[in-house]
């Protein structure tokens, strides 16, 4: 920066010149990023404090109150994160995101019909591409057939992503992407959106990981996302070992395959 001009930087400032509104925009996406920041660090005390600042800027931008919402939630503050929700403009009150976060939150006070409810409502305010045709439409079919799930349409969101599995334009990553949300909803089991959240409550033990892996994705069992590969060595095995983390609602399943599963250790120390 020191190399550029004075007069140059008099010229940036006029062509860039902004208002007072885009001014205050970018201060509050600052406030929010730091906040954000905060609460990567789990500072939720100071986190809430940069959020405040950043909605008494912006008071409409929909990210900075549903980041603040999230931290509320890890809180257990369910009511405030309640009072947040009502806060929002009343033009957003009709909006897909709005009534997804709330469906979340009745299902946090255990009150599933009303969950359900504010679910089939988001659905309904969802537009689903008519055609596939990138990268970007597979994401907005994922959070379609997601809010399906979540309305107790779990049959039709398989059905609808198994059908895009069949595209002839997809990659490897791409299939991968589909098929690992088409098992999540294979396995949901009308518990709420807290079913699609990871964990890595179990660890599985093997010598060929690939072998494991294939075994379990051809029984729509997600280790992707939800676990990653230590090497160790145990008194099970000889050899090398490699450790799988899964997430604990697949334990059943696994056990009817003749797989063995052990608490994991990091998991349960943290």
């Amino acid at each position: 920066m020191e190399n550029i001009s004075l007069l140059l930087l008099i010229f940036i400032a006029i062509g860039c010149k902004k208002t007072s509104s885009e001014a205050d925009k970018q201060r509050a996406t600052e406030l929010n990023n730091k906040a954000v920041e905060y609460r990567l660090n789990n500072d939720l005390e100071k986190a809430k404090e940069y959020f405040v600042k950043a909605l008494a800027i912006d008071s409409t931008d929909f990210s900075i109150r549903n980041q603040f919402i999230g931290v509320y939630i890890e809180q257990d503050s369910i009511d405030k994160a309640f009072q947040l929700l009502e806060e929002f403009p009343e033009d957003q009150k009709e909006s897909q995101n709005f009534y997804q976060i709330n469906g979340l939150l009745y299902e946090y006070k255990k009150q599933m019909d009303k969950a359900l409810e504010s679910y089939k409502k988001a659905l309904e305010l969802t537009d689903l591409p008519s055609t596939i045709e990138d990268e970007m439409d597979l994401g907005l079919l994922v959070n379609y057939t997601m809010l399906e799930t979540l309305a107790g349409k779990k049959e039709q969101a398989v059905n609808r992503l198994n059908k895009a599995l069949e595209l002839d334009w997809l990659t490897e990553n791409n299939k991968e992407y589909l098929e690992t949300f088409r098992n999540e909803f294979e396995f949901y089991q009308g518990n709420g959106n807290a079913d699609f959240n990871f964990s890595n409550d179990l660890t599985l033990q093997t010598t060929n990981a690939d072998s494991l892996e294939l075994l379990l994705k051809n029984n729509h069992i997600n280790t992707s996302g939800s676990g990653s590969r230590n090497m160790i060595s145990t008194n099970d095995f000889k050899n090398d070992t490699v450790e799988i983390y899964v997430d604990e609602k697949y334990k059943e399943a696994i056990h009817q395959l003749g797989i063995k599963t052990y608490p994991n250790k990091i998991e349960k120390e943290d």
